[in-house]
């Protein structure tokens, strides 16, 4: 049933865009199950259906039928997340944008905080916390902006900007994607939606968090991060040349101020390109693999000082044991806790 206390708007306050490939069933019941079983005016649901097989077109058509809430499905020719999150965009009219995985899903009533936060505060992103849980619901951690049931709050860009590596961990009003001049990053896997998000927040005027367990981020073990993927390694380089290409114009006529945000940058690279990239490399490829020979010099290239980044000095997460073994180049050790790690957990 619609909440009565709640008018109905010209436009909607929140387009969910969800992308759509061959997923299977029973995560796609599980994603679309919120907006089947509630109805609020101000959601508008758009199903992007990117090259799917027939038979998942089908199962869209059967789940989707009789939606309480404005729905629509899109299809497209296969082109990858972003290019079919792009085409959600264009198609979008509410007023913010949320993005969510196929294979994952909402809490509704967080969904509810979520949006009363965007009516009462108009923030241009809002952060929004992340519960993991497995393929049945059981909750195995969690990624927070804030603690949970906190009331919103303006936070400086940086605050969010530190963990945006996902989209779906932020909310963008939508006129920011024009402000900002771009689209998101298409063509890539790793890296793409933090290419894509750094952008929206270094043009947004206000940026806030709120304490809503908001998305539910499923662990499947066939999900990309889990499976070998050696063509991707140097993706990570495309996501940092994309957001490097956004800043330089920016900094140059004085719009960006690069005392303030390189040193964030730059911190966000020894994250995914020294740390992650390179973790990556040796986990898929082994530990001669060529991309991290070509991960190192692309950081001497760009961030030739970044052991003297502060930022990171002062993170006690970048100092743990598995930064240490790959920052300090002993990739075999590293590799070998991998396995240790693996070994325990599956007899564990």
């Amino acid at each position: 049933m619609v909440d009565k206390h709640i008018a109905v708007p010209h436009t909607p306050l929140v387009s969910v865009i969800i992308p759509v490939y061959n997923t299977e069933d029973r995560y796609l019941r599980d994603c679309l199950n919120p907006f089947m079983m509630h109805a609020d005016p101000r959601v508008e649901v758009i199903v992007v259906d990117d090259g799917s097989q027939a038979v998942t077109r089908e199962v869209l058509r059967k789940l989707t039928q009789g939606c309480p809430n404005t729905l629509r499905i899109l299809h497209r020719t296969n082109g990858g997340q972003n290019a079919a999150r792009n085409t959600g965009i264009d198609a979008a009219s509410g007023e913010y944008i949320e993005f969510l995985d196929s294979d994952d899903r909402i809490d509704w009533q967080a969904q509810i905080t979520v949006m009363e936060a965007l009516e009462r505060h108009r923030p241009d992103v809002l952060g929004i916390n992340t519960v993991c849980v497995t393929p049945s619901g059981v909750p195995t951690g969690s990624w927070r902006y804030s603690e949970p049931g906190s009331p919103y709050r303006d936070v400086p860009a940086e605050v969010v900007l530190r963990e945006c590596s996902a989209l779906w961990r932020q909310i963008v009003r939508r006129d920011l994607f024009d402000k900002a001049s771009i689209r998101l990053l298409e063509g890539i896997v790793i890296g793409e939606d933090l290419a894509s998000v750094v952008p929206l927040l270094l043009s947004a005027s206000k940026v806030g968090t709120v304490g809503a367990d908001l998305y539910h981020l499923v662990e499947r073990s066939t999900s990309v991060t889990h499976v070998a993927h050696p063509e991707y390694l140097l993706d990570i380089i495309r996501a940092f040349d994309f957001i490097l290409d956004w800043m330089r114009p920016r900094i140059d006529v004085g719009e960006l101020d690069a005392e303030r945000w390189l040193p964030q940058i730059e911190r966000l690279a020894i994250k995914h390109i020294c740390f992650a990239g390179i973790a990556r490399s040796v986990d898929w490829d082994g530990v001669r693999s060529p991309s991290i020979s070509i991960l190192k010099n692309y950081m001497m290239q760009h961030f030739p000082r970044w052991r003297e980044n502060t930022l990171f000095q002062d993170d006690e997460s970048m100092h743990r044991l598995n930064y240490r073994l790959v920052l300090a180049e002993h990739y075999r050790t590293y590799w070998l806790c991998l396995r240790v790690k693996r070994i325990l957990r599956r007899f564990g």
